[in-house]
């Protein structure tokens, strides 16, 4: 498991598969720092892994690099003891849990999911 300070392998990952972009579609580091608004050297660390790029910057780049979003993601495996968290998330009993929150809806939807008897 990473520590706080430490990155996640899905920034690494990410980092990795927007070098592989950038220098397959011939940008440099200026022209992804000029279009994200950051600098040169963000957009290096980014590319390292050593710090942690936004869903909105991520869905900008992909449909500026005429990639699909998942193409960043794709292949990514995680360790299973980072995910732990998830599978109690999912997994815990909400039948009588009530949503205040459009997030709390759809975590309410996904747990009623996993109610249902698949075998049926």
């Amino acid at each position: 498991m990473h520590t706080k300070n430490e990155p996640h392998g899905l920034d690494t990952h990410i980092g990795i598969r927007l070098r592989q972009i950038r220098t397959q579609k011939g940008y440099s580091l200026e022209n992804l720092a000029e279009w994200m608004n950051v600098s040169k050297q963000q957009v290096s660390r980014i590319e390292h892994g050593k710090c942690r790029i936004s869903v909105v910057q991520l869905f900008q780049l992909a449909r500026g690099l005429d990639v699909p979003l998942s193409w960043f993601i794709d292949d990514f495996v995680d360790e299973q003891e980072s995910t732990k968290w998830l599978e109690n998330m999912v997994g815990a009993d909400r039948s009588d849990w009530e949503a205040s929150s459009q997030d709390d809806q759809s975590q309410q939807l996904l747990a009623s999911w996993r109610t249902i008897d698949k075998h049926n």
